[in-house]
């Protein structure tokens, strides 16, 4: 789930959080971002050694269910997801905490806040309104960092769901996926091949999609 489908669903609601029994005016936005200024704060004080351990992962965890608010937002979602896959066989081994250090690294170093699809909306030609994303027999175009993982990581991710990707897009392509990370240099140039691609193929009629890193992966998440 992306924040903005968040907002959405609890706008109804008045958009201030409060505890029972408490006069809370905090709002949603705001909420959401102190929790993942939180989990950046945390995520930072663990990784400053250089290593996760197995204690620290479970502690991770315990954090993230107790703060199920940002359980579903990205890219504390992602966390979550790796976690629990971590520590499905009750055990956490050395490639694995590389894996995790390496996550918490990218999140923690270049973390987007909640506002950066507002501050980047005329920098991105994002397709709007989000489109679902299937991913059997689609092809994808990667571009950018991804705060989800390494090129290869979201390739086999997209294969994994029975999709395909392409180094470049073509005619045949369905989307091209805007990694989050280092966004504000390259797009404040207005300067990216696959995306000046991408646009000139929509111009030319042919369906394709831009999409960024979160709505991705909130597809991702939704089809696992």
């Amino acid at each position: 789930m992306t924040v903005g489908t968040m907002l959405d669903q609890l706008a109804q609601h008045g958009g201030a959080v409060a505890s029972p029994g408490q006069r809370n005016t905090e709002t949603l936005p705001e909420m959401l971002q102190r929790a993942l200024d939180e989990l950046t704060g945390l995520c930072k004080g663990i990784i400053s050694d250089g290593r996760v351990t197995p204690q620290e992962t479970l502690y991770l965890q315990s954090w993230l269910d107790t703060h199920l608010e940002i359980s579903q937002v990205w890219p504390a979602n992602v966390l979550r997801k790796r976690i629990s896959e971590i520590l499905e066989d009750n055990r956490v081994d050395m490639g694995e905490q590389q894996d995790l250090l390496a996550m918490l690294q990218r999140m923690t170093g270049e973390r987007p806040d909640l506002s950066l699809a507002d501050k980047l909306a005329t920098h991105i030609p994002y397709t709007l309104p989000e489109p679902k994303i299937d991913f059997k027999n689609r092809k994808f175009c990667l571009t950018g960092k991804f705060v989800y993982g390494t090129r290869v990581t979201c390739e086999e991710a997209i294969q994994k769901m029975g999709g395909s990707c392409v180094a470049s897009p073509d005619e045949n392509t369905h989307f091209i996926v805007v990694g989050s990370l280092e966004i504000p240099q390259w797009a404040k140039m207005n300067k990216n091949q696959k995306l000046e691609k991408g646009v000139s193929l929509v111009e030319d009629g042919y369906t394709l999609a831009i999409v960024s890193e979160e709505h991705w992966t909130a597809e991702l998440l939704s089809w696992s």
